[in-house]
């Protein structure tokens, strides 16, 4: 697994292909490692390291990453933040929990007849502008007439689904180009390995329909790497643009839903028409997913700016939030309060672990008693785009008006 990318790279072309404008935006601007992406680069180092050797790597509970992934594997911002954890709650460690997750999608690739490539980079170049652009993917298994592409996502922020997924299409183009003489594809199918999300996505598509959409593909690539390319703001596009704090294209589209045109007669206006319609409540609802991703890009540039100088924003400042007490020495504490508190009453009762608890404790071979000793709550009623493939709800319509809901964008 190489540190590298290319300018196209296929883990950023559904960023690009809404939003053309954002591959020169970004241009210069380093991609800060956020603690997910260097857990995700750890998983990864891990998973390849398991389908080459064929054995678990046991070997590495307990170390953290850099005492055993080569340097070259992690770029400068993930070594920085790895080391700025040691000693807090997210010091990286390579744990069972991680490994049970790794080995669920190691089995799902194994199990897949045909030559197997691991970690293999592959030659996009055919759907770029530019030459020499690469994409290396996790698992890919050929036979004669079918590819079977795996991609492995460790996250569990965002479900990523295998339908239409630019990405691993991208991967799919690149095996296709550089295979297709040896085994003559027809079939193709696309997988999502997500196992911390229970997530094992598949689409079954076809060489020429993946061709087709390359195409395409092909086109956005090179309206973007064109003069004056347009911008597309999109909850999928600006997720993680690295310049979507200071977009206005992205601002203007937020702020247009709240920008209503004054009615020059407002005497003779009636109370209904100042309030949102129904159908206007809905196009608001349904934008929640970018107005909450805007204002968070916005928030964390300006806490980065005032950290760095606290004179930075006028109008604003950062200042000390709620504080919560704790113990600093508990077997002090126990024995100073024993003078006063019986020291049964000391300690609140031991929580059994969650079901998801176990899971990560347990083999993948023992895992079945969780299914066998949990159950399951109705889950919260949650509001979703009408053409969602979800059952409609049936549960308590009184709980429904009193429900917090839950919400089904990323935060």
């Amino acid at each position: 697994m190489s540190g590298l990318h290319a300018r196209f790279s296929p883990s950023s072309a559904h960023r690009i292909i809404d939003c053309p404008a954002s591959l020169q935006a970004c241009d210069g601007v380093a991609d800060d490692a956020g603690y997910e992406a260097v857990e995700g680069t750890v998983a990864h180092w891990l998973h390849e390291e398991w389908l080459l050797t064929g054995k678990r790597p046991a070997q590495f509970l307990g170390k953290r990453p850099w005492s055993f992934i080569p340097h070259n594997e992690l770029t400068s911002q993930e070594w920085q933040l790895l080391r700025h954890e040691i000693g807090t709650e997210r010091d990286l460690f390579v744990d069972e929990g991680m490994l049970n997750y790794v080995e669920e999608s190691v089995l799902w690739c194994r199990e897949v007849p045909g030559d197997h490539f691991i970690e293999k980079r592959v030659n996009i170049s055919p759907w770029c502008p530019i030459p020499d652009q690469f994409g290396t993917a996790d698992h890919f298994a050929c036979q004669p007439g079918k590819l079977v592409i795996t991609d492995f996502k460790y996250g569990r922020g965002v479900q990523v689904y295998a339908e239409r997924n630019y990405q691993a299409i991208l991967y799919a183009l690149g095996v296709i180009n550089e295979y297709d003489w040896e085994y003559n594809f027809d079939e193709v199918v696309i997988r999502i390995a997500q196992p911390r999300l229970g997530h094992f996505d598949v689409w079954e598509t076809t060489k020429a329909e993946l061709l087709q959409i390359g195409e395409f593909i092909k086109e956005r690539f090179a309206i973007a790497h064109g003069e004056n390319p347009p911008f597309g703001p999109t909850e999928q596009a600006c997720k993680f643009c690295r310049v979507s704090y200071k977009c206005k294209a992205l601002a203007d589209k937020v702020l247009d839903y709240f920008d209503f045109e004054e009615d020059a007669s407002r005497d003779d206006v009636k109370l209904e028409a100042e309030f949102l319609t129904l159908e206007r409540a809905v196009e608001i609802f349904k934008m929640r997913g970018l107005f909450k991703l805007w204002i968070g890009a916005v928030e964390a540039d300006i806490a980065t700016r005032l950290s760095r100088d606290p004179d930075s924003v006028p109008g604003l400042k950062l200042v000390a939030g709620r504080s919560v007490r704790y113990w600093p020495n508990p077997d002090k504490v126990r024995d100073d309060l024993a003078l006063y508190i019986d020291e049964d009453k000391l300690y609140e009762p031991r929580e059994m672990i969650s079901p998801a608890q176990a899971e990560k404790l347990l083999s993948k071979g023992d895992r079945p008693i969780v299914s066998v000793l949990a159950d399951k709550k109705p889950g919260k009623p949650t509001i979703v785009d009408a053409d969602d493939p979800r059952p409609k709800w049936e549960g308590d319509n009184a709980a429904v008006a009193s429900s917090h809901f839950d919400d089904e964008s990323d935060d």
